[in-house]
């Protein structure tokens, strides 16, 4: 997926690189059953689906049990930037939009809020969702 592609000239490029504002990626060879994917520190792997999916759920389990303690510290930010990362790593998963929902609704960023719960909906419907919430 392409996020907000735009052209640039090679120094434009790298700076964007030391800036780690996007990712570069060597040409792979492409091969059956086999995820391109990146880790938590925006490393990119290709590797066997079975293997990239272990190291997807050790990341979902780290990163939500990250956020849940920033949580309850009140770092409210930090919470939701793990959540966001648990969720990239295992979009099957609830949860982890439980935990942004919480957070943007307690800083009262609605904006964030309503794409939150637009992706809840693959899950439960909106009500149901803010209702999680609030428990």
């Amino acid at each position: 997926m392409l996020f907000q592609p735009h052209v640039s000239d090679r120094a434009e490029f790298d700076d964007l690189l030391v800036g780690k504002e996007i990712s570069a990626i060597q040409p792979q060879t492409a091969k059956p059953d086999h995820d391109l994917w990146f880790d938590d520190e925006g490393s990119p792997h290709y590797e066997p689906c079975h293997l990239s999916a272990g190291h997807l759920q050790e990341i979902y389990v780290r990163r939500m049990t990250l956020a849940g303690e920033a949580w309850k510290r009140g770092e409210y930010e930090s919470a939701r930037l793990n959540a966001s990362i648990a969720f990239a790593a295992d979009v099957r998963k609830l949860d982890p939009l439980i935990l942004c929902g919480a957070v943007e609704l307690h800083l009262g960023k609605t904006g964030e809020f309503e794409l939150t719960a637009d992706l809840a909906e693959e899950f439960t419907s909106r009500a149901d969702f803010t209702q999680l919430i609030q428990q």
